[in-house]
């Protein structure tokens, strides 16, 4: 039975879990294999979750009603079957609501993690100046855990990060081999200081995923994990800095096993050297998606191919982004991007398709020119991606609506409120 993609089995299972007790125990676990459960005391929330990344949240924010519903799952023992588990805290000894006591939900939090047996998928968001409540978020194991998120939350003073405390994750991590995905997202990164420098063995052996910025990467040793084969890069960027000026400088050996490359930030320009420090990290590349690229920058790459001699000769795919302004509209931008892609197998020699999106929302486009073997352009395509706004009294209940209504459903009859 399917629960997350048939919601009415879901709804099945819910009451079955209420009503028979000869099915509890199955209904339960299959309802929770499916769903998750997202704890954020620092706004006062409890939710549902769906897989991954989808929320339908009960939107109640009086704390003694979460606190009372946590109390119910545990109380059922609901968590041994949770799958998938988001906590966020912050600092609990000081954005704790003054009602509550930090201990009291430090043990709350570590009851469900302790019960948590069966968990696939744990993301948690963790400050470095909560040292107790880190070793509560990091001092549990799972046997089972393929997912782990974690976003490092520094504070700020005046709109401007400050730094201080560390937070070891190897240690965690060391314990947890069976990870396939890890995401680190720390918005002060740049600073190498905010890890232990100490060395470690290989410890992910099955790591297939890292989403993170490339400093947090090296510093966690992820490079020289010969099982990764894709990496998401996602930085913040100082007011005064440039994506491009990335220290990729402090970036050395390479991550020779990665294929697949993401860059979700501001979209660098694609120029030489940035060309050039890609091709040295990512030797191997087959994927590139998220850099930004013109024709005249094309027209430039060709001229210094000299230079750049045979850099990411096996890539096959490359995905750009370009200005807000729609290319769809400016036939003669189209023309000039067509003529200078048409080179990119020159810079690229196993390229096998180009593909380029601009615009926005109903605007939006892609542009794509497909190569054949000998580097010759075989195809080119511009597709209109928006779509026409439609009146609201039109509109059937979306699936985000009714997921949204079953969540809140199942919250309620899962804790009798």
């Amino acid at each position: 039975m399917d629960v997350a993609t048939d919601w009415s089995k879901a709804k099945t299972l819910l009451n079955l879990s209420r009503t028979s007790k000869a099915w509890r125990a199955e209904a339960l676990r299959r309802l929770f294999s499916a769903l998750g459960l997202q704890l954020r005391l620092h706004d006062i929330d409890l939710s549902l979750v769906s897989g991954i990344d989808k929320t339908y949240p009960d939107r109640s924010r009086k704390a003694d009603r979460i606190v009372r519903k946590v109390a119910v799952i545990l109380s059922q023992d609901y968590t041994r079957y949770l799958s998938h588990l988001m906590v966020s805290v912050g600092d609990l000894d000081s954005n704790i609501p003054r009602i509550y006591r930090a201990s009291s939900v430090k043990y709350i939090i570590s009851e469900i993690l302790t019960r948590a047996n069966a968990l696939e998928s744990y993301e948690f968001t963790c400050s470095p100046h909560a040292g107790s409540t880190n070793d509560v978020l990091l001092g549990h194991d799972f046997s089972q855990l393929k997912i782990l998120t974690v976003h490092i939350q520094r504070g700020s003073q005046s709109n401007r990060p400050y730094r201080s405390g560390t937070i070891d994750l190897r240690p965690f991590l060391g314990r947890h081999p069976s990870l396939t995905h890890l995401g680190v997202h720390d918005f002060d990164a740049w600073d190498p200081s905010s890890y232990s420098r100490q060395r470690h063995q290989r410890t992910l052996p099955n790591l297939r995923y890292f989403a993170g910025d490339l400093l947090t990467a090296r510093l966690l040793n992820i490079a020289k994990q010969d099982s990764l084969l894709t990496v998401a890069l996602s930085w913040e960027v100082p007011e005064s800095g440039d994506p491009s000026l990335f220290s990729w400088d402090k970036i050395r050996g390479s991550f020779s096993n990665v294929h697949t490359l993401n860059i979700h930030t501001k979209s660098p320009i694609l120029d030489r050297q940035l060309l050039l420090d890609i091709a040295r990290c990512f030797p191997n590349l087959v994927v590139l998606d998220g850099l930004r690229l013109s024709g005249s920058m094309i027209v430039s790459l060709v001229g210094e191919l000299n230079t750049l001699h045979s850099v990411l000769p096996q890539l096959r795919d490359l995905v750009m982004s370009s200005s807000k302004n729609p290319l769809i509209q400016d036939p003669s931008h189209v023309d000039d991007l067509k003529k200078a892609m048409r080179h990119l197998p020159e810079i690229f020699p196993a390229l096998e398709v180009c593909s380029q999106y601009s615009g926005c929302g109903i605007e939006s486009c892609k542009v794509t020119l497909s190569y054949a073997e000998d580097g010759t352009a075989s195809k080119f395509e511009v597709s209109y991606l928006g779509m026409k706004p439609v009146p609201q009294n039109l509109v059937p209940k979306t699936r985000l609506a009714m997921l949204h209504d079953f969540a809140r459903e199942s919250l309620g009859l899962l804790t009798g409120s």
